[in-house]
């Protein structure tokens, strides 16, 4: 069903307006003012990436307002495309930027609660999913930095093997 894929408002909102109450949402929560500005700018990001997405869909940007005609795949797209180049710290970053997002559209009554469900369980898995990955990474990564101090090629492939063979395992 149509109605199904909507997560958020369909309205139009005006970017200034959203940002206030956004912020608002933010301040009510305590948050210090770097963790807002971390926040407005992960939100920015997000919205920069969706605008290109939706660059020849009229419905996104009019008149400085915002209209909210997303999808839940809009939010694990966004994660997705973060993922593939993003060290881990910032994809912990941007995801809970994005399920702070969700968090007030939910409280704001811009989506329904299974929805948002939907859409918070997708995005975890994917972070979960991605946290592994870009923990045997990095530590792969180092692992390879302490056996360039090692003299021979062969005995670093065979050491990078063992570690990969213990991760995996």
């Amino acid at each position: 069903m149509f109605f199904n894929i909507i997560i958020l408002m369909i309205k139009p909102c005006n970017q200034a307006i959203f940002r206030a109450e956004y912020s608002k949402f933010l301040n009510a929560e305590n948050f210090s003012t770097s963790s807002i500005n971390n926040y407005f700018s992960d939100l920015s990001l997000f919205l920069t990436w969706l605008a290109k997405l939706y660059l020849n869909r009229s419905h996104f940007y009019k008149n400085n307002n915002l209209y909210f005609f997303l999808k839940k795949q809009d939010f694990i797209g966004y994660f997705t495309y973060l993922s593939k180049s993003r060290p881990f710290l910032s994809l912990k970053r941007n995801f809970y930027s994005l399920k702070k997002v969700l968090d007030y559209c939910l409280k704001r009554n811009h989506m329904e609660r299974e929805l948002y469900d939907g859409a918070l369980t997708e995005l975890t898995l994917l972070f979960q999913s991605c946290k592994s990955q870009k923990y045997k990474d990095e530590l792969l990564a180092d692992f390879s930095l302490f056996l360039n101090t090692m003299t021979t090629e062969k005995l670093k492939q065979s050491h990078l093997a063992d570690i990969n063979e213990f991760i995996d395992g």
